[in-house]
């Protein structure tokens, strides 16, 4: 899930320019105000007995109002027209909302106060107006009534020139630094967490609260605490199923925002999984735990998909080994095909045998797996000869290669059926080209020995899992980080389909899953969670196989697979048609731009488009997560001051987004396509002016030209100043 900015809303219709820097304004304003009010221990000490559990209040949504008396409401002691502030809770654990008035202005900001730090978190400006000298006049009042005795009227000066000119200095910004890493998990982290396990363990089956959630993926440097805590769940006794159970869902899922950091190049979150892996090696080594729970932590890192290397899952599985003495090779590779023997009778398909090799995947080596690979090939057992041509979907290039050889070696009408030929040629389009000869090799000697081509699932009569015409998508637009979801779900029956893609455009399908007996109120409620969380709608099957080819072909430019789960929705959804198609941006762009009607191609019309999407973008929560999020972009912003954004602004057009040009194209396009295969009216209305954004930002012309550009770098450069990490 990507980071949400705390973006700039729509300013008024006579406001100046300066949206980023209008904010950034603002929240250092509430954070001034907060620091004052909290600085008295009374009143912290007050707050934390008022609000002592973080639940959500009956009837409220995370986020919300509490409904209760504000904290304080004050103002100014400054002249006839004073600022008026008011700090009201809300509903999430140190969720607080900071209302500003003056005569002519108002602005409503929303965080998370962090006590310990007296910080102001996961900040936004969730509504403004005025003009920009109202505005400038209630900073200006502000920063008097709550700055230093001793500050100069020269300094106070400083930053309000900053906020509208920027400032050439090379003095030291005004305002610290937010920090390249999260500190150490304190107090307040520490028993927030432990009334978080103890609420879930009541009610183990029930989903995390979404608040929670949130600040869990606000919070990664909890990622150590949690490990810990959950070892001490699995060691305590007696043994408590449910908290062990539940420390275990928080553990993947921490795990899996702190990976999302990794996705994003933070050096901290290789060192955090890193330190993770290396305690699980300890952990192995000392035989603190059962081999169950320790086997349990290390499937964690399976679902959360952390990328482990082969020396660390080797180490890993050295260290999850508990024989005492090496035995003899022929005991066991004999224990192996016993082990073998007992899966094939507890599997009821080639895909449960996948699963149940993937949950020890980050324990078992590629070497491992290419010998568990020839295993599985010559089995007696059909159901795990089944699964070879899956394993054509490891993420090791040569266990993909051993999978191959091992298919050619028992490609004969005797030992494979034709959806064993049908999937190896399906799957044949999803690897690298390197590796496709070993696999064509196998298919031509199957073929020759007389095996035919299994029929789709669906496609012919009795062969249907679900019937084609009853599986209907759902996909949500392109958020800033290149992700979409796409939900596959059945349309009547009190049990049928419901699957899941999440797309990372760039990168490939990112993660699969599926679940073909789901009760009919599951499935109505996660398509009701998708279009409540997201801008989502029905769009039409060729819509979806656009994309998800696009994203095949996405991965194998840098070497990765989809996993087994996609050809597993692939048969249930009866979508024989995926391969390896990537769409040609600019082109696609260009032919979808010369399509539209010549009057809204001229250059006023473009221009108005832009002034549209702009008005797009203040009104849609997923335009606030349109923004570059990496640690160099951080990085670069830090080496201009605080105080002069238009500095940074000029380093993001000229410097960040450059580089990213295409990938914005893509990403509008993709926008553009889902536009008009929408059922909404409302949504296909959309898609001229994304065809219109997605052919500028695909051609050569100035960057800043093009106003919503202008307007991911501003959210680029107010979110690396004010959220950290």
């Amino acid at each position: 899930m990507a980071k949400r900015a705390p973006g700039p809303k729509k300013p008024d219709e006579h406001e100046e320019p300066g949206a980023a820097e209008i904010d950034l304004a603002l929240i250092h304003a509430a954070n001034l105000v907060l620091a004052d009010y909290f600085f008295d221990p009374n009143n912290e000490a007050e707050y934390k007995a008022r609000y002592p559990i973080r639940q959500s209040p009956p009837n409220k949504e995370p986020g919300d109002l509490r409904g209760d008396p504000p904290l304080i409401e004050d103002q100014t002691s400054l002249g006839s027209n004073p600022v008026r502030w008011r700090i009201d809770p809300l509903t999430s654990r140190y969720g607080v909302r900071v209302t500003l008035r003056q005569r002519g202005f108002s602005a409503t900001i929303d965080g998370l106060w962090q006590l310990q730090h007296e910080t102001l978190r996961n900040a936004r400006v969730v509504q403004r107006s005025g003009s920009l000298k109202a505005i400038m006049k209630a900073f200006s009042d502000l920063l008097e009534e709550f700055a230093p005795e001793d500050e100069s009227d020269e300094e106070l000066e400083d930053v309000l020139a900053a906020l509208t000119e920027g400032a050439d200095s090379d003095e030291p910004p005004l305002f610290d630094e937010t920090p390249e890493e999260p500190p150490p998990a304190d107090v307040d982290d520490r028993v927030r967490l432990k009334q978080l396990v103890d609420q879930c363990s009541r009610r183990p089956k029930a989903d995390i609260p979404p608040d929670d959630r949130l600040w869990l993926e606000m919070t990664p440097q909890l990622l150590p605490v949690l490990m810990e805590t959950t070892v001490q769940a699995m060691a305590a006794k007696p043994r408590q199923r449910n908290r062990v159970d539940v420390c275990l869902r928080l553990l993947t899922l921490q795990l899996e925002f702190v990976r999302y950091r990794l996705d994003r190049g933070w050096d901290w979150a290789k060192r955090m999984l890193s330190d993770y892996q290396q305690r699980m090696i300890e952990l192995g080594r000392e035989e603190t735990l059962d081999q169950q729970d320790w086997f349990a932590l290390a499937a964690a890192m399976t679902e959360a998909r952390v990328p482990v290397s082969d020396e660390v899952q080797q180490a890993l599985a050295e260290a999850g080994m508990t024989i005492a003495e090496p035995a003899p090779p022929e005991e066991l590779l004999a224990s192996l095909r016993s082990v073998s023997a007992e899966m094939a009778s507890m599997v009821d398909s080639p895909f449960d045998v996948i699963d149940a090799l993937s949950s020890a995947g980050a324990v078992m080596p590629a070497a491992l797996r290419s010998f568990m690979t020839t295993e599985l090939a010559l089995s007696p057992h059909a159901v795990l000869r089944e699964a070879v041509p899956m394993m054509l979907l490891d993420a090791d290039g040569g266990v993909r290669r051993s999978a191959a050889a091992a298919m050619e070696q028992i490609a004969g009408s005797d030992t494979v059926s034709p959806d064993w030929l049908r999937r190896a040629i399906t799957v044949r389009n999803w690897i690298p080209p390197a590796d496709r000869p070993g696999v064509d090799r196998a298919i031509q000697k199957a073929r020759l020995a007389g095996v035919p081509i299994g029929p789709w699932p669906g496609t012919q009569p009795g062969t249907a899992r679900v019937p084609p015409g009853d599986v209907m998508f759902y996909a949500s637009v392109v958020d800033g980080s290149g992700a979409q979801s796409i939900l596959a779900v059945s349309r009547s029956a009190k049990k049928g389909l419901v699957a899941g893609l999440l797309l990372k455009h760039g990168v490939g399908v990112a993660d699969a899953w599926v679940d073909p007996e789901a009760p009919r109120r599951d499935i109505n409620s996660m398509v009701k969670e998708l279009k409540s969380a997201v801008v989502c709608d029905e769009v039409e099957r060729a819509y979806v196989d656009t994309v998800v080819q696009h994203a095949i072909r996405a991965g194998l430019a840098h070497g990765d697979v989809p996993s087994q789960k996609v050809l597993e929705i692939a048969e249930y959804s009866v979508s024989p048609d995926w391969r390896d198609r990537g769409l040609d941006v600019a082109a696609e762009a260009a032919a979808m731009f010369d399509a539209l009607d010549a009057q809204d191609r001229t250059p006023a019309a473009r221009e108005a488009s832009f002034r549209r999407m702009l008005d797009w973008m203040a009104d849609h929560d997923v335009a606030h997560s349109w923004f570059e999020d990496h640690q160099d972009v951080h990085r670069l912003i830090a080496t201009v001051p605080r105080t002069d954004n238009p500095a940074a602004l000029r380093l993001v057009l000229e410097q960040v987004l450059p580089a990213q040009r295409l990938s914005w194209a893509e990403r509008f396009l993709l926008i553009a396509l889902w536009c008009q295969s929408a059922s909404s009216m409302v949504h296909r209305g959309w898609a001229r002016d994304f065809i219109i954004l997605a052919h500028a930002v695909a051609g050569s012309e100035p960057l800043e030209s093009i106003g919503p550009m202008k307007r991911i770098a501003e959210q680029t450069v107010l979110t690396a100043r004010t959220v950290a990490w």
